[in-house]
């Protein structure tokens, strides 16, 4: 007699996992398919389901993009702040940087950043402006009533 008579007539197929065995005997009743019949088979879909950022990546993002253009105006309006009257010669191109460089953080479109450069330069520029806060006024304003936050691409 020999010890692992089982084991050798168990035969592995392609799949690793799975044996079969060649002198299995099938219970009564046994819903196993006969050599003939092939099993049913069960298609599945599968459905990508992409995760949301956490709550608080999202948070902090739309933190961002609702408080970013109020704190650069508020850096404008401490620039102009700055200005005193008689230095238009330095604040005009200063202001027209510093108004090119915020625009272009809060990815408004070329077209727009040359109008709102040139805007900030005068602003700089003119004197007695120091004590109103325009740029930070008009900016809260503006996203106030722009109905949804920015969005990751061009401003209009």
């Amino acid at each position: 007699m020999r010890i692992g008579a089982r084991a050798c007539a168990a035969r592995r197929t392609s799949s690793p996992g799975k044996r079969v065995f060649r002198h299995r005997k099938r219970p009564e009743g046994s819903q196993d398919h006969g050599s003939g019949d092939r099993p049913e088979v069960i298609e599945v879909e599968v459905e990508r389901i992409d995760g949301e950022p956490a709550r608080g990546e999202s948070l902090r993002r739309r933190a961002v993009q609702t408080l970013a253009p109020v704190l650069l105006a508020m850096l404008i309006d401490a620039g102009d702040l700055a200005t005193f009257p008689g230095t238009t010669v330095i604040a005009l191109p200063l202001g027209m940087l510093a108004g090119y460089l915020f625009s272009g953080f809060l990815r408004v479109a070329t077209p727009w950043r040359i109008l709102i450069s040139g805007i900030t330069g005068l602003y700089w520029a003119l004197p007695f402006t120091g004590f109103f806060p325009l740029a930070t006024s008009i900016t809260t304003v503006t996203e106030f009533f722009s109905g949804k936050p920015a969005e990751d691409g061009p401003r209009p």
